[in-house]
């Protein structure tokens, strides 16, 4: 009796150990994570994805699509060994993984232990319809894992090279900034023309828009005429782009600046036709310069370098300038030369230089030795007008000085009335403030005068 007793613990013994083995085999065995592709029914109404693992006690785990390949991934509970599990269709509004919140699911099945780790639900099924196992994926333990996964890096197992979790992928607002990582998603312009490189090709960079103040901005300059369709692309790809249709502008002129902007979702273009130059004393009120531009009146008006008179379109340009109250030839220290001789027979110089009280001139005018020929000047103001001052130059005051010059031929006829201040060279010199130095008028002189 006491032999059979050992007989029957010995035997008890190893059916223990034996069964304890067949549990490690299983555990050992089963797949680290489970697979699940669900059919298009399943797929509706934003429905979410969970797993219920059973037979050894019970477990829920919530299922994801981390890649976005429309395979949802569990990661099988290593607390228990669960031989079975059941897949199931969730409500997307609750959270809580229980019976209640379920819409639909397989039927019981059995984890396999031979690799098998990817259940397909049968199409066109709803509740336990039927489906099929498959193997998906590495057999890789993923035991060597790279940096947590970012929004454009995946974490990697290091041992193979499985995206272990998938790159999150950017959440953009509505200003194209990503919630999550705070990087400003980049737009490229792709569409129709040759000012854009290849057609309709999101991947060309030169074609990337600048971002400033909330407004993405692409130039593109010297356009040819035409009519082109574009749209822009963010992260150089069709997956978001805008406008929704082909948005197009025509180029009326070629030559012409095109400016394309993105503002949250809103496209515009601006056309701006090439811009013809206005050039006044060879300059263009955009600041380009006439490189052909030749001055009527060179210099700068410095002593070493003063303005040049040597014609008489030069002259009569000179003392229209003074006479509006210009300043650039007209001011103390300022230094105007004479060129050239110029003859005045052409003219009737009863506009003179400085013609008025009111218009002086108060700079410094060099004749340096050369002749005004052939003055001639006839005055027809009326008595009462007030001041008439007639010659070369009509009035100087300040510290204004004339010199250097030769005036040779003058006939000068005024009308009359009072206050006639009439001479060859200077009518009169305002308060007794300016000078006239070395200058000779010969020839024949006639001053008519009252």
């Amino acid at each position: 009796m006491r032999k059979l007793s050992k007989i029957l613990v010995l035997v008890l013994a190893l059916a223990m150990m034996f069964s304890l083995a067949s549990m490690f085999t299983v555990s050992a065995a089963q797949p680290e994570y489970l697979y699940l592709t669900p059919n298009a029914n399943w797929k509706t109404q934003g429905a979410r994805f969970a797993a219920y693992f059973f037979g050894n006690g019970e477990k829920w785990v919530s299922m994801t699509d981390s890649n976005k390949d429309g395979v949802y991934e569990v990661k099988v509970p290593t607390d228990k060994v669960y031989p079975n599990v059941i897949f199931c269709r969730m409500n997307p509004s609750a959270t809580a993984n229980n019976w209640n919140n379920k819409w639909n699911q397989t039927a019981d099945l059995t984890i396999s232990t031979s690799g098998a780790n990817h259940y397909t639900v049968k199409e066109g099924t709803w509740d336990k319809g039927g489906g099929t196992w498959s193997t998906f994926g590495s057999t890789c333990a993923h035991a060597n894992l790279g940096p947590a996964a970012t929004c454009t890096t995946a974490q990697e197992c290091k041992d193979c090279g499985d995206p272990v979790v998938s790159a999150l992928g950017h959440t953009f607002n509505a200003s194209h900034l990503c919630t999550r990582c705070n990087e400003q998603a980049s737009f490229t312009v792709a569409g129709s023309g040759a000012h854009l490189g290849t057609e309709w090709d999101t991947g060309n960079k030169a074609n990337d828009m600048t971002f400033a103040d909330g407004v993405y901005t692409k130039v593109y300059t010297n356009v040819a005429a035409g009519t082109y369709a574009f749209k822009v692309a963010r992260d150089h790809d069709w997956g978001t782009a805008y406008p929704s249709a082909d948005k197009s502008y025509t180029v009326a002129t070629s030559g012409s600046t095109v400016t394309i902007t993105l503002k949250g979702t809103t496209v515009n273009v601006v056309v701006e036709a090439p811009h013809v130059h206005n050039f006044v004393e060879g300059k263009c009120e955009c600041g380009e310069e006439d490189p052909n531009y030749v001055p009527l009146i060179p210099g700068t008006g410095t002593e070493v370098d003063p303005f040049v008179i040597s014609s008489l379109e030069a002259l009569i340009a000179f003392r229209d300038s003074v006479n509006a109250g210009e300043t650039k030839y007209n001011a103390e220290g300022v230094y105007v030369v004479l060129g050239a001789d110029i003859d005045m027979a052409e003219v009737d110089w009863s506009v003179n230089i400085g013609d008025n009280a009111n218009a002086t001139f108060d700079g410094i005018f060099d004749g340096q030795g050369h002749k005004i020929l052939n003055l001639n000047s006839t005055e027809t103001a009326q008595s009462g007008d007030g001041y008439v001052c007639t010659g070369l130059f009509g009035a100087i005051y300040g510290n204004a000085v004339i010199k250097n010059l030769t005036i040779e031929n003058v006939s000068i006829n005024t009308g009359d009335f009072t206050g006639n201040n009439v001479a060859a060279v200077v009518g009169f010199i305002w308060q007794g403030k300016g000078s006239i130095e070395n200058v000779t008028v010969c020839g024949k002189i006639e001053i008519n005068a009252p």
